[in-house]
């Protein structure tokens, strides 16, 4: 419920979202804040000036319908769009065979501002859907903001269990 107003009424959120006046970003250059959850390959191990990740014009072939509003990784050497995948229920796109991009936690590190870097927030969906990974939807919070009105049914978020999990290729 708590989400529900959050999503309709953002004004109420103590943790606004302020989205920066910023198109693109170099992914190694995406800042690593303090995040609950470590991250095993960083993302400043990519080649600079490689890959950027760009604010929105990209789809999500999990959310079709929604158009080409959603944050996407580019490879500016070959011009390839990476498509997301599905890891552990979240959407990532997999670069140079090792480096994980959580493109929630990316979008929210470089397009949205962190108002206390020093403390370990979650990139949180407004509205629970792990698949939707616009800037509008995700927000800086703690754990217990982000679990608060979660799925606690063991049945995940999803109707579809049969495209929780997809293949990286």
């Amino acid at each position: 419920m708590i989400r529900d107003q959050l999503f309709l009424f953002p004004e109420l959120d103590s943790f606004k979202t302020i989205i920066k006046d910023i198109d693109y970003m170099d992914v190694s250059e995406i800042p690593e804040f303090k995040n609950v959850v470590p991250t095993k390959n960083k993302l400043s191990g990519l080649p600079k000036g490689k890959f950027f990740l760009f604010k929105n014009g990209g789809s999500n072939r999990f959310l079709p319908e929604l158009g080409k509003i959603f944050p996407y990784v580019q490879n500016m050497d070959t011009k390839h769009v990476y498509a997301p995948t599905l890891l552990k229920t979240y959407c990532y796109v997999i670069v140079l065979k090792k480096f994980a991009i959580n493109l929630s936690r990316a979008s929210a590190a470089a397009f949205i501002v962190h108002p206390n870097p020093d403390k370990p927030l979650i990139a949180d969906h407004k509205n629970k859907n792990r698949r939707d990974y616009r800037l509008a939807n995700i927000r800086w919070a703690t754990s217990s903001q982000n679990a608060q009105g979660s799925d606690r049914s063991g049945t995940g978020f999803f109707e579809d269990r049969a495209t929780r999990y997809t293949p990286v290729k």
